[in-house]
């Protein structure tokens, strides 16, 4: 196993305590407790943030999903898309992937230290554990969901797990080295490799993908894929993209430790964080127009997953 992973001190993302990195993947999996659903959110807004700066989550308007905290303090955020109106809609161990149902009107979390994978309304509100490994070293990490197809994936330990969307009858579709992000895209699924450097593409049926080098640096470490009219990825030093057959291959944002990706279905713009700098940021799809949205007071947030509800 590789020295450095993409678990921040115990997440399964990027970074660490200082140095953005940790010696092995298990490090943190001691005081692991039972998984239980995650307390509702608190009605408090913070920072003394009145009300009505809150996200509007009953409307319209986008919304900006990530985790962050190292355990027993994680937590899953949410705020408009230009950053504003944050508040914390989840408390959990360990979160590290998000994903948003848009349909459904659901938020899904994964959870490194109690290996979990949990949901819940998009406030926060109704959390519910819908899977919970066997295997207490699994460490989920990414996670996707595609409502058209009835489907939920997530990495963990050395496999993609694909279930319906309430976490019934979990099933390995791929198995990879250390398989990171996972994105699924009307039948399309792509995945990141930690150990291997790797992005791969292949189907919901498990034929066999595709895969595609991302970089000669043993150290690249990708975290997270984003399907959209292109594949979206990051490691180590930024965010990239590239044409489904691997060509034209492009770095459009600098990130020394990027943990997630997004894509804003209705904007194009990728969304990212920064387990350096502790930021939450965007780019559009061609790398202009870079906005920090996010900047954690506290220099161990570690944000990690990202996802959008458009």
């Amino acid at each position: 196993m590789r020295a450095r992973v993409l678990v921040l001190i115990g997440l399964v993302a990027c970074g660490g305590a200082t140095t953005s990195e940790i010696d092995q993947k298990t490090s943190t999996t001691s005081g692991k407790g039972p998984a239980t659903a995650n307390p509702a959110p608190t009605t408090a807004a913070p920072s003394g943030m009145p009300i009505v700066d809150r996200v509007d989550f009953a409307g319209t308007g986008g919304i900006v999903y990530w985790t962050e905290g190292d355990a027993p303090n994680g937590r899953v955020r949410a705020a408009r898309l230009d950053g504003t109106g944050i508040v914390t809609i989840a408390d959990a161990q360990f979160p590290t992937g998000v994903a948003v149902d848009v349909a459904l009107s659901k938020v899904y979390w994964a959870d490194n230290v109690n290996d979990t994978i949990s949901r819940a309304n998009l406030d926060g509100s109704a959390a519910e554990v819908l899977y919970t490994a066997t295997d207490k070293l699994a460490n989920p990490n990414g996670i996707a969901v595609d409502h058209a197809a009835g489907k939920m994936f997530w990495t963990e330990s050395n496999v993609i797990k694909v279930a319906g969307l309430d976490g019934k009858s979990p099933t390995t579709i791929y198995t990879g080295k250390f398989p990171t992000g996972v994105s699924g895209v009307a039948g399309e699924l792509a995945f990141t490799d930690n150990e291997t450097d790797s992005m791969s593409l292949g189907n919901y049926t498990g034929a066999p993908p595709t895969e595609y080098t991302l970089s000669t640096d043993a150290f690249s470490n990708p975290s997270a894929v984003a399907i959209d009219t292109q594949l979206f990825w990051a490691q180590s030093g930024g965010i990239f993209k590239m044409a489904n057959d691997g060509s034209a291959r492009v770095q459009i944002a600098t990130a020394a430790f990027p943990g997630g990706v997004a894509i804003d279905s209705t904007s194009h713009r990728v969304y990212f964080t920064d387990n350096d700098t502790d930021t939450v940021a965007y780019v559009n799809a061609d790398g202009s127009g870079r906005t920090v949205i996010y900047t954690a007071s506290d220099r161990f947030a570690n944000p990690r997953g990202v996802a959008i509800r458009p």
